[in-house]
This record gives C-alpha cells, structure tokens and sequence, in this order.
C-alpha cells in the first residue's frame, strides 16, 4: 500500500516545490519570472521573461550570470518579485518583464493571452502583499 502525502496546509510543515536547474542568459536575480530563451532550441536557457516573447515558466530560485541556477518550476515559492502593485490573496500571477503582475482572474481573461498553457499566468498569491516580494505564491507547473 502507498504512503499518503499531506499537501500544502497547516498540517504539512515542508514546502512541496520543484526545482530544475537551467542557464541563465546573462544575470538572472533570485525571484525573477524567467521562461525560456526563443532564439535556438536548446530548451535549457532561461531569462526573465516578457509580455510578448518569453512567456514563465518559473521562478528564479537563486543569483547568477551566465551558469546554471535553480529554477521553481511547481510548487510553493515565498520569494517571487512583483511589480510593486499591492497584492491580495487569490490574485493570478501574471508574468511581465522578469516580474509578476498580480490580476484577479477577471482582468487576466481580459486579456485572451494571459489564459490558457501558453498564457503568462504561472502561479497564484495565497495572501496580501504590499511589498515588492510575494512571499507566499503557488507556482503552477508549466514544464
């Protein structure tokens, strides 16, 4: 018989998150929202990721120029870096310019390319936030 794991909640006391290591294109900051690199097809080079080109595919879970760095693919993340709009619990995490943008669900489908898997919304916030830091977000597996 298999072992039940408890997920995320009060009595889970571990963060369930995902990591993958992948190169960063040039310097990629711990909390960025980074997604691929588009030109080549090696599928492994990370940079922050845009509004248009790079759509997120994680979190950049450590600092580095041009090595290898770990990256939150799924799973809980208490370091994702905002736009510096407030955040309140249950806003969709929109990638734009290495940042996420908190919306509600409502203002993501507003705009039809931010739904859906090659939309850029890639987590949830799970409480308010009126720093530059979400501390307490979901990211949703994309890759």
């Amino acid at each position: 018989m298999s072992q039940q794991q408890v997920g995320l909640g009060s009595g889970y006391l571990y963060a369930d998150t995902e990591k993958r290591k992948y190169l960063a294109n040039g310097t990629v900051t711990k909390g960025d929202v980074v997604g691929f690199v588009l030109s080549g097809t090696d599928g492994y080079t990370v940079d922050q990721c845009t509004t248009t080109t790079i759509p997120p595919i994680g979190v950049a879970a450590e600092t580095g120029t041009d090595v290898w760095i770990d990256v939150i693919v799924s799973g809980h993340c208490n370091f994702v870096t905002n736009n510096g709009t407030d955040v309140v619990a249950g806003d969709m995490l929109v990638g734009g310019a290495g940042v996420a943008i908190p919306q509600t669900l409502n203002e993501a489908q507003v705009d039809g390319s931010n739904v859906g898997w090659l939309g850029q919304i890639f987590g949830q916030s799970l409480e308010a936030e009126t720093s530059t830091t979400c501390t307490n977000c979901i990211i949703y597996k994309r890759v």
